[in-house]
């Protein structure tokens, strides 16, 4: 099966009202439509694989804006809709104030300082801001996404960690209730 796309044009007389010639032309597009099938197909599966994961992921800029988060990351975060974080400066919208409420210097955060050196970060020691205005201790991976060598921004996955960090509390609790 081919598929074509198909051009026409009628030809009138000089004073417009008598058809005297049609002329058709067809090009074939059938690789065309399947190089746009398959790449959708793609998009699709990345789409599903991103989704289908237990970390929250999402991507940013050189600007630090939002390029693309996956479910998990609206879900630990409280949002809703991609368009809630897309386009936003993520640093600004979840990681803006340290876990007593102060605010947190961009020129501090490793997730920039990382990908700004074109290196990756590994953190546990932080929180991160859900829509409500509520912190959770997460554990966070940054690294740099590169273009033909060039930094075009960074992928950021995390976990929330508060259980763990529970856990450790009760495992301090009972130790120091042993000596």
């Amino acid at each position: 099966v081919r598929t074509l796309l198909w051009s026409s044009a009628t030809l009138f007389s000089e004073d417009g009202t008598v058809p005297i010639a049609a002329i058709a032309q067809g090009q074939d597009i059938t690789e065309h439509k399947l190089s746009e099938e398959a790449l959708r197909k793609s998009g699709e599966q990345i789409h599903l694989l991103m989704n289908s994961t237990a970390e929250a992921i999402y991507g940013i800029d050189m600007n630090g804006n939002c390029t693309f988060c996956n479910k998990t990351c609206l879900t630990m975060l409280g949002y809703s809709h991609p368009n809630d974080l897309l386009g936003k400066n993520m640093h600004w919208q979840i990681h803006s104030k340290y876990p007593d409420g102060t605010l947190f210097p961009v020129e501090e955060c490793r997730i920039f300082r990382a990908f700004q050196k074109g290196i990756g970060t590994h953190v546990d020691d932080e929180v991160l801001w859900r829509s409500d205005g509520t912190s959770f201790p997460v554990e966070y991976w940054s690294y740099p996404q590169f273009k033909d060598g060039e930094v075009m921004g960074a992928v950021v996955t995390f976990l929330d960690i508060t259980e763990r960090k529970l856990a450790g509390d009760r495992i301090k609790s009972l130790l120091a209730e042993k000596e």
